[in-house]
């Protein structure tokens, strides 16, 4: 959706929108069809469908391609009143224990890799984790609509 926004000239164009780099095909498409934006769409489909952009690195760039904030991200779906931890860092915190056990139960079926031995799970940290990811798509979705 932003990608889209960006090339439509709905929103200002990133660095890294700028930096992207588009493969021949996609571009001999854009020029055989210059009334059709359709090449661009398949292009980010192809590029960026198969990439896991779960990480907060990974997260932290995607915002920045698309010039949204990451403070702004982290502040709406983190921030409480008198809280010492800084909500960047709870953010990037929350995000990596997302992905860590996320590629613990993908890549080995949910197992320490030391000892084989299962990854306990509770209902409690399931919860905590869905509860997570609410405030953080929540807060994403706020920062695009504010755009």
């Amino acid at each position: 959706y932003g990608l889209e926004r960006i090339f439509d000239g709905d929103w200002e164009q990133t660095d890294k929108y700028r930096n992207l780099r588009v493969r021949m095909p996609y571009v001999e498409r854009a020029i055989e069809s210059p009334e059709s934006s359709d090449w661009f769409t398949e292009y980010f489909n192809s590029e960026f469908a198969l990439a896991t952009m779960m990480s907060y690195d990974a997260v932290k760039d995607q915002l920045n391609l698309l010039g949204i904030s990451i403070k702004s991200v982290a502040d709406g779906a983190f921030y409480e009143s008198g809280s010492d931890e800084k909500t960047k860092d709870k953010l990037e915190r929350r995000i990596n224990a997302l992905y860590r056990r996320r590629n613990l139960i993908a890549h080995q079926a949910d197992r320490q890799s030391h000892n084989a031995e299962r990854e306990g799970i509770t209902r409690e940290m399931v919860d905590e984790f869905v509860n997570d990811i609410e405030k953080i798509v929540n807060a994403i979705h706020t920062a695009v609509t504010e755009k």
